[in-house]
């Protein structure tokens, strides 16, 4: 009898033992919270929801005139009435007066009576004017930026930091375009002009424009 008492003491005992075991082998509990530097992670927008679109639009600083906000391909896109998109480098009422104004850069002007351009070179990059008869102001039709020797009017330039840039067109900072959108693209809605802003790692990396204008 004393033995099968001990022999029940012994397997109780080991099964205590093997049950501490497994408790001890348990992982620590896990938390569902993100960590921060999770949180400020990149993300990739390929669209904005109704609620995103309202929630955005509301900042866009009126001096713009917002027409239509819209995200497509981690490209927010902005429509803008504001004439400002045409002169990004200021307003100039002649190729000449562009000439004057950056001395140091190479021009290469073509034209005639009608229509004259002046394709305006620093080291990799390229601004493209035009000046018709019809027009007071010189155009920009063209253009890529990826060095830091040209700013923008508004002071926007290659190298700045993206949220610099958001604070030109946004009164508050958009957390959601602070973390997505690699390009924000800006569209007149008098058509004609477009400008891609390009950024890498929170930097501006890229300016271009395009037009609807066709120049040989």
């Amino acid at each position: 009898m004393k033995q099968t008492i001990l022999f029940i003491c012994v397997l109780v005992s080991s099964a205590c033992s093997i049950e501490n075991k497994n408790e001890q082998a348990l992982p620590a509990q896990t938390t569902l919270t993100k960590p921060k530097a999770e949180m400020d992670a990149l993300i990739y927008i390929s669209r904005l929801d109704s609620e995103e679109t309202e929630r955005l639009s509301a900042v866009v600083k009126q001096e713009h005139q917002l027409n239509t906000l819209m995200a497509h391909n981690d490209t927010v896109i902005l429509v803008l009435e504001n004439r400002a998109l045409f002169f990004p480098l200021g307003k100039y009422p002649s190729l000449s007066a562009i000439r004057n104004q950056y001395l140091q850069l190479t021009h290469q002007v073509n034209g005639n009576e009608e229509i004259s351009t002046d394709e305006m070179h620093i080291s990799a990059d390229t601004v493209k004017f035009i000046k018709t008869n019809e027009e007071a102001e010189v155009y920009i039709v063209a253009g890529r930026i990826t060095g830091t020797s040209l700013k923008l009017a508004n002071g926007v330039m290659v190298g700045m930091s993206k949220n610099d840039f958001l604070k030109q067109y946004f009164s508050h900072i958009p957390q959601l375009l602070v973390q997505g959108g690699q390009v924000i693209e800006l569209v007149s809605a008098l058509d004609g002009i477009k400008h891609y802003y390009t950024f890498r790692n929170q930097k501006l990396t890229a300016i271009e424009f395009t037009s609807d204008y066709v120049l040989d």
